[in-house]
């Protein structure tokens, strides 16, 4: 563990030198007596902490010409520094996060820092898409050693969604910038995807039909009931989404109590759950992109469980910014007005504007391989926002040009998650301590091959897994308590 002098130099740190930027603020200080309970996550836990000192540190930079300010944090625990650094990844259209993942790192020994990327919030788009800054520009490193006097043994990336894309980010065009990468969830090939949020809604749209949240949750139980068992086990989750043959029209004619009143099952509904899941097609009906898994909450069924079964269309702030911002470059445009046959322009249009800047899609990690670098991703497979589908395609992209399964895990291994959502909840155990794991392996060389997942159950119960290295699955021994992580093992397939 290393630590500061009583007398530390935080407050006369000097402001960095960024080139082709201009410092407008910077500001280092340190802070006493942090005391708080700072939330964890599947990266690192969650810590108490009381009386954390740090000095912190505060830049802003404006590029010329831009007329954009991105600004900059960076925490430097005053005591018990592990000797390593830690970036943290935003999500949504946020780059950073705020003073509880600052904390929560810091508590944790690392120094660490974030950044808001320019200006872009979760929910509001502020800027003009065509200075989006780019993914980080100070060398945080370089402040942390100027603090310490030396300079981290070891730095890392950590993220989940857009946090996750920004470490692949990071992997594709910094790749000497990290020792190792966490990215969860990953945004990745993110104008498909950013894109394709919307597609459940302009489905319902196209139909003018909108189901309840009532006939959609019996359809998603339903779903989970026909495919729960190809693992092996009854858990209400679905380990094996890929090869589940639930049909909705199945379904149709079946009579669902929904807030007190029997609603027959329609044709148009269960061509819309259908369609949802397929994802988006072409004018010929091929495949564009992935839909979402089966068993897996679709984005417009979360939306309106949260509102309560009010069964209209719900436009989803992130997608709807990307269409009428990013796309159509007019904050009015109306989003109801989309239907399946504009889709694949919209497809075609997002990757040619913006392919080349946030794509994240270059399979080409060889630098990354070379300087050392390793990669560690889990993807929920019952994530409702950012189908594992998507993660699949890239990763079956890495795997062809850096020459096979093999020698891909030998750098970037891959996780699926049964029943887990969007970088967590959902139905399944859900991943801890990754960031433990990766350290492992970057600092130790113990490459993980399961990552070990929990989660408490309706009954109350702590359900523990084995989350296997992909292509491998966590298959149940068929004698042992369903509930236990030793009661499954690692093998080829589910047969």
């Amino acid at each position: 563990m290393g630590s500061v002098p009583s007398t530390s130099n935080c407050s006369s740190l000097a402001a960095p030198r960024v080139p082709g930027a201009v410092i407008t603020s910077f500001v280092a200080a340190e802070l006493h007596g942090i005391s708080n309970i700072f939330p964890g996550d599947s990266i690192n836990d969650a810590i108490t902490v009381r009386d954390l000192g740090v000095c912190d540190i505060k830049v802003t930079l404006t590029h010329p010409g831009l007329d954009d300010e991105v600004s900059f944090q960076l925490w430097l625990p005053l005591t018990n520094w592990n000797g390593r650094f830690q970036a943290l990844g935003g999500g949504g259209f946020a780059a950073g996060v705020g003073e509880h993942g600052l904390g929560n790192a810091a508590a944790h020994g690392f120094a660490v820092g974030t950044t808001n990327g320019g200006g872009l919030g979760l929910n509001e788009v502020t800027v003009s898409p065509d200075i989006l800054s780019p993914e980080g520009e100070i060398d945080l490193g370089a402040a942390t050693a100027s603090f310490y006097g030396k300079a981290p043994h070891h730095s890392y990336w950590t993220g989940c969604s857009t946090g996750g894309r920004q470490g692949y980010m990071m992997a594709q065009r910094y790749p000497d910038d990290f020792d190792g990468i966490i990215a969860h969830a990953p945004a990745v090939r993110w104008p498909s995807v950013a894109t394709s949020l919307q597609w459940p809604q302009v489905v319902m749209d196209t139909y003018r039909h909108y189901p309840s949240a009532c006939e959609f949750q019996y359809l998603l139980n339903e779903t989970i009931a026909a495919c729960d068992s190809l693992d092996g086990v009854k858990d209400h989750i679905i380990s094996d989404p890929f090869n589940c043959p639930f049909d909705p029209q199945a379904l149709v004619g079946r009579s669902v109590k929904c807030s007190g009143k029997n609603v027959l099952i329609s044709q148009n509904t269960a061509k819309i759950f259908q369609h949802i899941y397929d994802g988006p097609v072409g004018p010929t009906g091929r495949s564009l992109e992935p839909g979402l898994a089966w068993g897996t909450t679709p984005l417009y069924l979360a939306s309106t469980l949260t509102l309560g079964d009010i069964g209209i269309g719900i436009d989803f702030s992130l997608p709807a910014a990307w269409f009428s911002i990013f796309l159509e470059k007019n904050k009015s445009f109306n989003v109801s007005s989309i239907t399946t046959d504009d889709f694949p322009d919209y497809l075609s249009q997002a990757w040619a504007e913006y392919g080349g800047l946030i794509g994240t899609s270059n399979p080409d990690l060889g630098q990354f391989r070379n300087h050392g670098g390793k990669l560690l991703t889990f993807h929920g497979l019952a994530d409702g926002l950012l189908t594992a589908k998507n993660t699949l395609i890239y990763r079956g992209q890495v795997e062809r040009v850096m020459g096979g399964s093999d020698t891909t895990n030998e750098f970037y291994r891959l996780f699926l998650a049964p029943g887990v959502d969007h970088c967590a909840g959902g139905n399944g155990p859900v991943p801890t301590k990754t960031l433990d794991a990766l350290i492992a392996w970057v600092e130790q060389g113990k490459a993980p091959d399961i990552l070990h997942g929990k989660y408490t159950d309706s009954t109350g119960t702590v359900v523990t897994r084995s989350i296997c290295r992909y292509p491998l699955v966590a298959k149940y021994d068929g004698a042992g308590d369903p509930k236990k992580a030793s009661s499954f093992s690692c093998q080829a397939s589910f047969a």
